[in-house]
């Protein structure tokens, strides 16, 4: 075990031994449950961090994808409106010229 986990385990049987009046051994089964139960949460955490991370880079993608088609449409609209108002403009200018 390394040093870590030697100073785990030892406040661990410290803790057990203050809150409940027992002195487990290094051996004892609650210690092994105990390690067990690390091991899970570790590897649970590896886990997530992994998943999390594609799930970031799916997010990622998303919002590139949505800006994209945000800046593509703004694009249309805004051309549509140039358009419309080049029509506009040169309908008022012929209605304008052929009142003059």
């Amino acid at each position: 075990m390394s040093d870590r986990q030697d100073d785990q385990v030892e406040a661990l049987i410290r803790e057990i031994a203050q809150k409940h009046g027992i002195v487990v051994g290094r051996d004892d089964p609650i210690l092994m449950l105990h390690t067990i139960n690390n091991r899970l949460m570790a590897d649970s955490a590896k886990s997530q961090q992994v998943q999390l991370e594609k799930l970031r880079e799916e997010l990622e993608a998303l919002a590139q994808r949505w800006s994209l088609d945000a800046k593509e449409k703004s694009e249309r609209i805004l051309n549509a409106s140039l358009t419309a108002g080049k029509q506009a403009m040169g309908q008022l200018m012929e209605e304008g010229a052929n009142a003059t």
